[in-house]
């Protein structure tokens, strides 16, 4: 069936598929079992259930992307981001996290995260990403007018499981708990379609497929 959606995107778009991708952290080690360990506390506490849901812990960097030239943009973002690599590795430029946020989305869901403290290597990255696709023909990185750095913990789609007072009771219990750690980027994952395409490793400067990724468990 996928084959037969392919070939008719590509019928009715001149032949080429538009992919989507994501450029992501995600978290490895330490930091990586504290927040699945808060989100698998959130479950367990508040019977909260996620449907064929596998929860990734991540901070988004940028998009969703749109391009049809898959080479291309890894190659552009390869040399923005190992361009940039030296400066995560200075103890003063660590990444932190605060208290507990939330937020709505545009399709009428509310998010439960833990705030993201970026760095000003990690803003300034994330500007050049965006500013440098959105200027080559055949890509498009989405922008918001603010930007809410954050790790969801809860997600809570509009749906058919949808309840405002139990995500309200949630947030009542929790809003005022700092969540404080610091933790260093090593690595970039690039998302397509919902899978691991490549990794930019920022300690070694190299670009790794899904198969030689530093996460295996993924």
């Amino acid at each position: 069936m996928s084959i037969i959606l392919n070939f008719l995107k590509r019928l009715f778009t001149g032949g080429k598929l538009t992919n989507s991708y994501l450029l992501e952290y995600r978290y490895s080690g330490h930091p990586k079992k504290y927040f699945l360990d808060r989100h698998f506390e959130l479950r367990r506490n508040y019977r909260i259930a996620h449907y064929s849901y596998h929860y990734v812990p991540h901070i988004t960097i940028a998009g969703p992307i749109k391009s049809n030239n898959e080479y291309k943009l890894i190659e552009v973002l390869e040399k923005i981001i190992f361009r940039k690599a030296q400066y995560f590795h200075n103890p003063g430029n660590l990444i932190g996290t605060g208290k507990y946020i939330k937020f709505d989305t545009s399709i009428g869901g509310k998010v439960l995260a833990i705030e993201v403290k970026p760095s000003k290597p990690l803003i300034a990255l994330k500007k050049d990403i965006d500013s440098t696709l959105n200027s080559i023909q055949g890509f498009k990185c989405q922008t918001y007018q603010k930007e809410i750095w954050h790790t969801t913990i809860w997600n809570m789609k509009k749906n058919a499981y949808t309840n405002n007072a139990k995500f309200q009771n949630v947030w009542n219990d929790l809003n005022k708990n700092p969540q404080e750690m610091k933790f260093i980027f090593d690595r970039i994952t690039l998302i397509k379609n919902g899978k691991i395409l490549r990794e930019f490793d920022l300690v070694n400067l190299k670009t790794l497929k899904r198969f030689e990724s530093l996460d295996n468990d993924v």
